[in-house]
């Protein structure tokens, strides 16, 4: 019997995207992008969802719940940022079980509200259940976008320059720091690597930029590693792309925990995941203005790690050699080493 462990995430919504077509002339997107899209009168409507689960995302020991809050609202703002959007109002769902302290619920919805206001975001509702088991939290996310804007991961061309809008593998580095709690590094690292993990940041003013740019032809964000990610918009672009290892971006402090621990950087960057950076392909032409733009309007940089084949496939090119790579990235349900 073939069970989810066989077949992993990637498989399993395949199979629903092929049960599942859209109807209709208003789904301009479905299953398959970091939002679907649909159309209400002259704009797109966003939406997304993201469920954090006890024990798989996070463990209930030293958790911090306006943390908890904070990272479930950001990674479907990303979401939304990787489409071009602005984020308008969310539904958000949770299963508790009976003896969870109050206070921890108040600390979460707090923390929430605090992060909605300033974004004039509106809760516009959910639902709540008890849970004879894990915390569960599920968070609908609604955006709106100019539908002739949108960035989708299927519309990159052959010769695009691929970049990333901020280092790679923080998250990943945070991960590992957790994991060797004897490590002794300075204090400021410790906070800003525990901070890319726990309280990410989503790309909400740089991604509506870009798209509003008309320079930049697919996107999507790094949440499972850039391996796993760019292959998601190799595959629905039909093309293939080379990652550019000595261009990869890191924090010095991703670095300096790297080399204490005698790891590569890289790997955390490939298949690490949750850095919620975003993933966008440029013309050749397009690329010096866009960097520009970026750093006329946010005052910051991007950094190009790949460029767009052909062929389909991923390679890695390091010290001249390049090879396929198979990395797949963090998937749900499949089983280590499958």
């Amino acid at each position: 019997m073939t069970k989810l462990k066989d077949i992993g995430e990637l498989d399993l919504i395949k199979g629903l995207a092929e049960r599942f077509t859209s109807s209709g002339p208003d789904v301009l997107k479905g299953i398959g992008d970091d939002c679907a899209v649909l159309r209400a009168g002259n704009e797109a409507l966003l939406l997304t969802t993201d469920i954090l689960v006890e024990g798989v995302h996070f463990l209930r020991d030293d958790l911090d719940p306006a943390s908890l809050a904070r990272k479930l609202l950001a990674i479907s703002l990303s979401d939304i940022a990787a489409m071009g959007g602005r984020s308008k109002a969310g539904l958000l769902a949770v299963a508790l079980p009976p003896d969870t302290d109050t206070k921890f619920w108040e600390s979460f919805a707090g923390a929430l509200i605090e992060e909605f206001k300033p974004r004039e975001i509106d809760l516009l509702g959910g639902d709540t259940s008890s849970s004879t088991g894990p915390l569960v939290f599920n968070l609908i996310l609604l955006g709106r976008a100019d539908p002739e804007r949108i960035l989708y991961r299927s519309t990159a061309r052959e010769g695009d320059l691929v970049f990333v809008s901020r280092p790679l593998g923080d998250a990943a580095a945070g991960l590992a720091l957790q994991a060797h709690p004897e490590i002794k590094i300075n204090q400021a690292a410790y906070k800003y690597l525990r901070a890319a993990l726990e309280e990410p940041q989503a790309e909400e003013e740089l991604g509506p930029l870009l798209a509003e740019s008309g320079l930049v032809t697919s996107m999507i964000d790094v949440s499972d590693g850039l391996a796993a990610d760019l292959r998601h918009l190799t595959e629905a672009s039909s093309l293939g792309a080379e990652i550019l290892a000595d261009r990869l971006p890191f924090s010095e402090e991703a670095k300096d925990l790297a080399a204490v621990l005698d790891r590569d950087p890289a790997e955390w960057a490939l298949s690490g995941g949750e850095d919620y950076a975003l993933l966008f392909t440029v013309p050749p032409s397009n690329a010096g203005n866009l960097r520009h733009l970026i750093r006329d309007r946010l005052d910051r940089e991007i950094w190009q790690v790949a460029r767009m084949l052909a062929e389909p496939g991923l390679f890695y090119l390091s010290k001249g050699q390049s090879r396929p790579l198979t990395s797949r990235g963090y998937e749900h349900f499949r089983s280590k080493g499958s």
